[in-house]
């Protein structure tokens, strides 16, 4: 069972909304920690920017794209909200301006693993496998990241998707030595070795799989 684009464009865009708008709700929930009372501008952006996130989450793109923009003309420089652009555009399917907002929040905030982390499941979804392959790789090689294994498998996926079956192992394994249970990274390892027709090694990790969670449709094909 191949890996097709189709299929790992569809899983890597729910990745990327299910990360994307995790981190977005944690950074507006810590800014009402770290907000600046003696900008209003900036108070009223962050509100903006809740809203946006939350229309978003609601399927309300109208409303999310009209609080979203309304963030940005209050604080251009809120790198959580170019992040927020960057997913709504790509949802509507204006690829270069996403990829405009995406690039504008990792240049904000270089140190966020978070923001490199989207970013690389933007590129890879939209083909641009080496450049998110990188963006991945810098999220997964920052200590302070709570989620690495995610970034080294989102790095496994750039690298399958560029067709570089060495490295998507290497990455894989990676993942797995962060988080040995890690399902999605036990049945891409699956899938690789069944196409390699290593069916023992294949079954071995899709054991691995079904026991760490219950088994998607696509884990029981395989299994």
């Amino acid at each position: 069972m191949k890996l097709g684009p189709t299929r790992m464009r569809d899983r890597i865009f729910t990745i990327l909304l299910l990360l994307g708008l995790g981190a977005i709700g944690s950074a507006c929930s810590s800014n009402k920690i770290t907000e600046k009372k003696k900008d209003p501008r900036a108070e009223a952006a962050r509100l903006n920017l809740q809203l946006g996130t939350d229309y978003f989450r609601q399927g309300n793109l109208q409303q999310a794209k009209e609080k979203i923009d309304r963030a940005l003309e209050q604080d251009s420089r809120n790198a959580t909200a170019n992040a927020t652009a960057g997913l709504l555009y790509d949802r509507l399917g204006e690829i270069e301006t996403a990829e405009k907002f995406f690039n504008r929040a990792v240049n904000l905030e270089p140190k966020n693993p978070d923001l490199h982390n989207n970013f690389a499941v933007f590129l890879c979804r939209h083909g641009k496998y080496e450049r998110g392959e990188k963006q991945a790789l810098a999220a997964a090689s920052d200590p302070l990241y709570r989620s690495p294994e995610i970034a080294m498998f989102n790095a496994a996926l750039c690298a399958r998707g560029a067709g570089d079956l060495k490295r998507t192992e290497e990455h894989l394994r990676r993942a797995l030595a962060i988080q040995p249970r890690f399902a999605s990274a036990l049945q891409e390892m699956a899938d690789i070795e069944f196409n390699a027709k290593n069916y023992l090694a294949a079954r071995g990790f899709m054991e691995r799989c079904m026991a760490a969670q219950t088994p998607s449709a696509a884990a029981l094909w395989l299994g």
